[in-house]
């Protein structure tokens, strides 16, 4: 069948697979530094096309249940077969699937993802890297690497020391330049009740331009230090969900908002995450974590649709996350800092077969 022709006739589920493990990492969060991250690759077939998905959750009998209820259903319904049931199932699992849809209709009908996305505004995506530091020395190390390389807008891991803190700060806006976006994640590592004015003006000072996750409080906390400091507050976590979107914008309790890969539970729902606060003129930058290279590729499509005002997150895996090696042939190619996503179908990335048995550690599936 011709890619045409799926486009007027149905485009049926026939088997579902899901595979997943555990993979080294090296990195480190206020909170702690974890050896390894989970995985989960979904693969979803309409006869001999298949189309793959990722998440970073274990594989639950429920979910196995939900997948099952695809077989049969007609892909080219997109997130519109990730409801009902699936609102029980956490986000980061329905993410997959939804990925692993576009991708299947994508291939099947000739068009890449950030079509059926709505289109791409741009085709080349400033990216920022994650530094996960071991001291101010190797932070500005790892930085002058990125901006070799072309990046000029950087994340950075914090820990909720302040005095250790704005070291790390100062070398990466030394390695960085003045004219680089840098931001800062915490992991909500601060106490609010340790985090003043001058904090803020501090962090302005080391040469921060956006504090992602900052404070432990609430979002009466977070509203009390925005106009502080030139430093922006981009609220992760309480953002993944939709109603969680709703509740920072009524509390005018963001500058902008983080739209975290691998928490919006479908591109359905990322999407109207971003045009609500883009509705109270709040911009939403789309966010990255720790995939192995296919939830990657996917949120690199979903940077050419929304979240335009700056670049697009952290890209994870082998990348910036010290894994052994991602899970796909061959991630899509990074130029001058930027990514440059295909006009391929689908994704634009073929599934490493020999990586995945590698790491994986169990199997699942239905035909």
């Amino acid at each position: 069948m011709t890619a045409s022709q799926y486009m007027t006739k149905q485009l049926p589920i026939t088997a579902v697979r899901i595979d997943w493990g555990k993979m080294p990492v090296d990195v480190r969060f206020s909170w702690g530094a974890p050896e390894t991250f989970s995985f989960a690759v979904v693969q979803l077939f309409s006869d001999e096309i298949r189309g793959i998905g990722e998440n970073h959750m274990p594989v639950s009998d429920e979910l196995q249940q939900a997948a099952a209820s695809l077989l049969g259903a007609d892909a080219r319904r997109l997130d519109g077969l990730l409801t009902g049931p699936w609102q029980q199932i956490p986000q980061p699992q329905r993410e997959a699937f939804s990925i692993a849809l576009y991708d299947l209709v994508g291939r099947a009908s000739g068009l890449p993802v950030h079509t059926l996305l709505g289109g791409a505004q741009r085709t080349a995506v400033p990216l920022t890297p994650c530094i996960f530091p071991q001291s101010p020395e190797h932070a500005g190390q790892r930085a002058a690497e990125f901006a070799a390389q072309g990046f000029r807008a950087l994340k950075v891991k914090i820990f909720g020391e302040l005095e250790g803190d704005l070291a790390i700060i100062r070398a990466v806006r030394e390695a960085l330049g003045e004219e680089g976006y840098l931001q800062a994640d915490a992991n909500e590592g601060y106490p609010a009740a340790e985090v003043s004015t001058e904090t803020m003006k501090a962090l302005e000072q080391a040469g921060l331009d956006a504090a992602e996750d900052l404070i432990d409080g609430d979002l009466d906390d977070l509203r009390a230090l925005r106009g502080c400091s030139s430093v922006q507050i981009m609220p992760d976590a309480p953002a993944r969900t939709l109603e969680g979107v709703g509740q920072i914008l009524r509390a005018d309790a963001a500058d902008r908002i983080q739209l975290h890969a691998a928490q919006n539970g479908t591109f359905t729902q990322a999407q109207a995450k971003y045009w609500a606060a883009a509705s109270f003129g709040v911009p939403a930058f789309v966010g990255g974590t720790g995939y192995c290279g296919i939830g990657t590729a996917a949120y690199h499509h979903l940077a050419t649709v929304i979240g335009l005002e700056g670049p697009c997150g952290e890209l994870g895996g082998a990348f910036d996350h010290g894994m052994p090696e991602d899970l796909v042939q061959e991630p899509l190619p990074i130029e001058d800092g930027h990514v440059i996503v295909p006009q391929t179908p689908g994704l634009g990335v073929e599934l490493d077969e020999q990586a995945l048995e590698r790491h994986a550690t169990g199997h699942w599936g239905a035909t």
